[in-house]
């Protein structure tokens, strides 16, 4: 819960006000952080919420089995529907309810009768060239990424769907996970690996650093990433426009 709490810390909440931080343990011991993202004058759901990006961090590092998350606030049915899907295994959810900490076992105890689509959303379509032989489309097919140039770096992400549609992760969202990944130190091997708590602003950080944003989509998608994405680039950097490749 330490973990949880010091990514709270980071929190990216201009409209809510509201900080959510999340830790992730996954089976290889290492734990990836996560909090919540807003994005003032876009639709409230370009939204990213902590689990979510908990679960996107481990995603773009390769990592997709996760046992045990922990969460500085109840998880909304929204996170609960994302995370049963994302699951392999039963996750153990570790909950702070700000008198006292108590372990759930997410499918059994969260989310009863979780929704999991059909064996047919479960396999993945690897026809993609470059990075989007990542991105996971499995309903929709429509798999894209992103990649943020900040000089002679750059940060990748990828399109993460739902089956359930809304608690989808566009692949601006994970590329933004990335970024703020590797700025702040957000993958944790060992515990002397914490990151330090700061004031982090990734807004200013976004303006300052990133000089080109490419969206790359397949080009029959039925999704088109284009417009929210953009709509979220405006938010954090107005002088910058996608470029759209398909």
């Amino acid at each position: 819960m330490e973990m949880a709490v010091l990514a709270k810390s980071f929190a990216q909440c201009k409209i809510s006000n509201y900080s959510v931080g999340a830790a992730a343990l996954s089976k290889s011991g290492k734990v990836y952080l996560g909090f919540n993202l807003e994005f003032p004058g876009t639709c409230i759901q370009s939204t990213l919420h902590a689990e979510q990006f908990a679960f996107a961090n481990a995603f773009i590092h390769q990592d997709h089995d996760i046992i045990r998350i922990a969460v500085t606030a109840t998880p909304c049915g929204h996170c609960r529907q994302f995370m049963a899907e994302r699951s392999i295994c039963d996750i153990t959810v570790l909950l702070n309810d700000e008198s006292e900490i108590k372990e759930l076992k997410l499918l059994e105890d969260l989310l009863p009768l979780a929704w999991q689509g059909s064996e047919q959303l479960s396999t993945i379509n690897d026809s993609c060239e470059g990075i989007m032989q990542d991105s996971f489309a499995p309903y929709s097919g429509s798999k894209s990424a992103c990649v943020l140039h900040a000089g002679s770096r750059s940060y990748s992400g990828v399109y993460i769907e739902s089956p359930a549609f809304n608690p989808s992760i566009s692949p601006l969202h994970s590329a933004l996970v990335s970024f703020a990944s590797s700025k702040l130190n957000l993958v944790i091997s060992k515990a002397d690996q914490l990151p330090e708590s700061r004031d982090w602003d990734l807004h200013a950080d976004f303006k300052d650093s990133i000089d080109r944003v490419v969206l790359t989509q397949v080009s029959d998608c039925q999704i088109n990433q284009f417009g929210m994405c953009q709509d979220i680039v405006n938010s954090l950097s107005p002088n910058i426009e996608i470029e759209n490749k398909q």
